[in-house]
């Protein structure tokens, strides 16, 4: 078993029984170490299985938009006139009338906000992308 370079940070632990990893430090270092040095794990490993979580989202909604090249999040809402090219959009994630969105990496939300939400709290700019982005 291999071990993780970034020893010394110290966070929360991760040692999989599938993969050729041990590490003290998990999160976006550990994942870009994963793949570049294509860490060889199995997903089908019986005695060490990899749990997710549903989230039970409704699917992306598309309104005359034009997409290509591009990954859609669950849940995600993209109103017309709106292009996105070579670009992963997030779950839960607003793209509001005649934006533009090329080669991001647009995270997503946590939860969907309303209107009425944002209204509520003082100087609160809305969730995703505004009109013309």
């Amino acid at each position: 078993m291999a071990s993780f370079p970034f020893a010394s940070t110290a966070d929360a632990g991760f040692e999989h029984p599938a993969c050729s990893v041990q590490c003290t430090m998990c999160g976006l270092r550990f994942y870009v170490y994963l793949m570049l040095n294509l860490v060889q794990c199995s997903f089908y490993d019986y005695d060490a299985p990899i749990y997710t979580m549903s989230r039970f989202l409704p699917p992306s909604k598309v309104a005359d938009a034009t997409i290509s090249n591009s990954i859609l999040g669950d849940g995600t809402v993209i109103r017309a006139g709106s292009t996105i090219s070579h670009s992963v959009v997030g779950l839960r994630s607003l793209i509001q009338e005649n934006c533009t969105v090329e080669d991001t990496l647009l995270m997503g939300s946590d939860y969907y906000e309303t209107l009425e939400e944002c209204a509520l709290i003082p100087g609160c700019l809305p969730m995703g992308l505004g009109k013309l982005a």
